[in-house]
């Protein structure tokens, strides 16, 4: 049975991650929110701060990347762990409406979220409708 997805007209065309020195590389869940006014990306990145990501723009493209960290609380150590350290990668090819001068990021509790503006020439606008006379 095949799946129905719904992709927003701006989304972000998803590219492939490279290959990582030795680290293992993981692919963050991605959620898009689109609106008239701007995208929202939220990507899941446990482990990781706002020491420990990094977003660029470049060339319409964005990347996301970060290292998650884990510290045992002190007087502790790790005596086993079942969270795999590596890094985690992502790209997006954008679209010419996004503002890329204006793009906003957040991190809390390992969610990175992205406020991607649209251009004020591709924002819906309602046109005032005059009288004729």
């Amino acid at each position: 049975m095949s799946e129905n997805k719904v992709v927003p007209k701006s989304a972000p065309e998803v590219q492939s991650a490279p290959v990582a020195e030795n680290k293992r590389v993981f692919l963050p869940d991605v959620d898009v929110i689109e609106s008239s006014e701007q995208l929202k990306l939220f990507a899941d990145m446990p482990g990781v701060d706002k020491t420990t990501v990094e977003v660029l723009v470049e060339n319409n493209v964005l990347s996301i990347t970060g290292e998650p960290m884990f510290t045992p609380p002190e007087g502790g150590r790790a005596a086993g762990t079942e969270f795999c350290l590596g890094r985690y990668y992502r790209e997006f090819t954008l679209s010419n409406d996004i503002d890329t001068t204006a793009v906003k990021a957040s991190v809390r509790n390992g969610v990175l979220e992205l406020t991607l503006p649209k251009k004020e020439e591709v924002k819906k606008r309602v046109i005032e409708i005059s009288s004729a006379g």
